[in-house]
């Protein structure tokens, strides 16, 4: 008998927000298009909302005590409590909403079959955003691809441009700048070779697949991580 095809993939806004991170960007790989700056609301984490509540305690405590002083003294506050009360609407509407407007890079994924575009946020797996299909979304290569602020051999200050999604460069993933040695803005030096990173050297420490163990004071230091060849 033959097998089934199968069932075409169903998109949804929040198709991802159960996934785990490595979950999601499994997805990303096999269904991304590219990356793009999004706006849009991003919920709030519940140790931002608490932090949000924080804030709206002790502004709501400073304008009460406000307030009261300026009762006792007779003095004009009235530029301190709209100042308070603008702060307090503003912190107010974030809690209410339970987000907050970023700027974000998002994967951008087709949905083919219904010619719809979506925009999930990379750590979260939220939807920034929806809209139809044009003919240029069909034409572009998804490479997923992290820019770091570096310095080169010269002197000169260029960007440090790895396919990697997000986080710290490591040994063996591929870059997009000519062989040598670049300073990243954290202090550390990144040497590439052959279009990969062949080591990285930290404030104390190497990072280098090349490198084997070595044995100091009679006792084995850890082999230090290997990158992907």
């Amino acid at each position: 008998m033959e097998e089934q095809a199968a069932s075409p993939m169903e998109y949804s806004a929040d198709m991802l927000l159960g996934m785990s991170r490595d979950e999601r960007d499994a997805f990303f790989e096999e269904h991304g298009k590219g990356l793009q700056d999004i706006c849009y609301d991003k919920a709030l984490t519940e140790e931002q909302l608490n932090e949000k509540k924080d804030v709206l305690y002790n502004l709501t405590v400073d304008l009460t005590d406000t307030k009261e002083e300026k009762a006792d003294v007779m003095k004009d506050f009235s530029d301190r409590i709209k100042s308070l009360e603008t702060q307090i609407a503003s912190v107010t509407k974030l809690i209410r909403k339970g987000t907050t407007d970023v700027y974000e890079k998002c994967v951008k994924v087709l949905d083919a079959k219904n010619r719809k575009v979506y925009f999930f946020a990379t750590d979260t797996g939220q939807c920034a955003k929806i809209r139809d299909t044009c003919d240029d979304d069909f034409q572009q290569v998804f490479p997923f691809e992290t820019v770091y602020g570096a310095t080169d051999s010269e002197g000169e200050e260029v960007e440090f441009v790895v396919n990697r999604c997000g986080g710290l460069p490591e040994p063996g993933d591929e870059v997009k700048n000519a062989d040598g040695e670049y300073e990243l803005e954290d202090g550390s030096v990144v040497t590439v070779a052959d279009s990969h990173i062949t080591g990285i050297v930290k404030d104390d420490y190497e990072e280098n697949p090349a490198d084997e163990p070595v044995e100091e004071d009679g006792e084995d230091d850890e082999a230090i991580p290997r990158g992907n060849e």
